[in-house]
């Protein structure tokens, strides 16, 4: 999936390419997963803080984002989950 942001305003104008790995491709590691999803709900953040300046497009952008964010998050909780039952 390749995300294309733009962000422009009356004195910077901001461009970059995203391309999301596909599903199941990041690391297995947790630490990995962690920092990824960092980056993404920055990227979300950015995104999200620049809305009234963006692109009709954008909007779709943002949902994807939220849904990879949400995607890893429950691939961590679950990875956790099964750390902690074969720890006991």
């Amino acid at each position: 999936m390749l995300i294309q942001v733009n962000l422009s305003n009356d004195l910077d104008t901001a461009s970059c390419n995203i391309e999301l790995p596909p599903e199941g491709s990041i690391s297995k590691s947790a630490a990995v997963k962690v920092e990824y999803l960092s980056c993404l709900k920055h990227l979300s953040s950015l995104i999200s803080d620049s809305s009234n300046r963006m692109q009709q497009s954008t909007t779709t952008t943002l949902q994807e984002l939220n849904e990879e964010i949400k995607r890893v998050k429950i691939e961590l909780s679950q990875s956790r989950k099964s750390k902690n039952q074969s720890s006991s």
